[in-house]
């Protein structure tokens, strides 16, 4: 995987919940965590968040909080 395209080693995740319910995937190697990902070169943090997203469930999201 070229990873030259990353701005950062650390992924942004998101905490998706609906009616108590908290989403998880899992990963290749058979090990759950929160959706999300890199951001790439130019990228914003809300617009990197979305794309992953978009890009892991095909979903469109608005975030309503971010945590720093």
């Amino acid at each position: 995987m070229d990873t030259n395209h990353f701005i950062a080693d650390i992924p942004q995740k998101a905490l998706l919940e609906h009616e108590g319910k908290v989403l998880l995937v899992q990963d290749a190697n058979g090990k759950w965590e929160l959706p999300g990902g890199r951001l790439s070169n130019g990228e914003q943090p809300i617009d990197g968040l979305k794309r992953e997203i978009k890009e892991e469930l095909g979903a469109d999201i608005e975030p309503v909080q971010v945590y720093d």
